[in-house]
């Protein structure tokens, strides 16, 4: 695996890892909360998540945790997660800790156990053909998936995994389909904006969201993100974690001064981008008067428009 993600996959241990008092030595780690916890970071974060398993010491370890963490994720997780040559490896290899385990040989987990196997069966049987991330590039939708009446300029997807940024809310409505989708030059920015954010060494991940449906259609909880040149972003958190929502009010995680500073970074980059966020001390801050702008219902995300972009129609003034 990438060194890239080493520190982030012990940084996921830590958080379920019990310390003996004074002195940081490890006496415990909590599988079944690492396997949940691994369960959420599958969908957007699946290369930290086979890294784990990488650094854990212990057969024991990676067995439960490997079992808590099919157990808790859906089979639609399951199926994707399989259809990439690094998750159906995985997978492969926590099928093979629990045949080898005596504990699935008898007793009371002998049940648990086979459902977990059946689970794994299934999502590697329908996956089907397997597929490499590539950090570097982002895939072009083919027409037939542009809706009709649709911007077939919108059609480029950012990829799920990258070396400078990670995503989160990925696809997560259903009824609309795919939602990371953008212009060509919007995917490009993110790359930059990425790698430039991570070269001023804060470590606070760079967390995407939404951007547009393919095609640039109307979706069911936003009055922008039509046009594949906007995307929403988490604000910047000091303590390690992502994935995880919380408001400019949650003081920690949230920092603000980082959060600046990537505004800055964009501002810099691509002079005439503006911003939607309700953080007072920000969108009050002379320096961002009339770039940062308070949006309802942008306390816990940034909304980052580049130029040429199309405003929303509920802004406060």
């Amino acid at each position: 695996m990438p060194q890239d993600y080493k520190s982030a996959a012990l940084a996921i241990i830590a958080r379920h890892t019990t310390y003996a008092p004074l002195v940081k030595i490890s006496i415990n780690i909590n599988t079944e909360t690492l396997g949940a916890d691994l369960a959420v970071q599958s969908m957007s974060y699946l290369l930290a998540v086979c890294q784990v398993f990488d650094e854990l010491s212990s057969s024991y370890d990676r067995l439960w945790t490997g079992f808590y963490l099919v157990k808790d994720t859906s089979d639609a997780v399951l199926i994707r997660i399989a259809r990439s040559k690094q998750g159906n490896a995985l997978l492969n290899s926590i099928s093979q800790w629990i045949e080898q385990n005596k504990l699935t040989q008898g007793g009371n987990w002998v049940r648990d156990f086979n459902i977990v196997q059946e689970r794994i069966r299934a999502a590697r049987r329908q996956a089907g053909k397997l597929v490499d991330y590539n950090p570097q590039g982002m895939r072009e939708l083919y027409d037939y998936e542009i809706p009709a009446g649709g911007n077939k300029e919108i059609r480029f997807e950012l990829p799920e995994e990258g070396a400078n940024y990670v995503v989160y809310n990925r696809n997560d409505e259903i009824v609309d389909g795919l939602d990371q989708i953008g212009t060509k030059e919007t995917i490009q920015a993110i790359f930059k904006i990425a790698e430039v954010w991570k070269s001023k060494g804060t470590g606070a991940y760079f967390e995407v969201g939404d951007i547009s449906r393919a095609g640039g259609l109307k979706t069911s909880r936003h009055d922008t993100h039509k046009d594949g040149k906007a995307f929403d972003i988490r604000p910047m958190r000091n303590d390690g974690g992502f994935c995880r929502a919380f408001t400019w009010e949650n003081v920690p995680p949230y920092h603000r001064e980082w959060t600046k500073g990537f505004i800055r970074i964009v501002l810099q980059l691509y002079p005439g981008s503006f911003f939607y966020f309700d953080d007072s001390q920000i969108y009050d801050d002379p320096e961002f008067r009339g770039k940062v702008i308070k949006y309802k219902d942008h306390d816990n995300h940034l909304h980052v428009i580049l130029p040429g972009g199309e405003r929303g129609k509920e802004e406060e003034k």
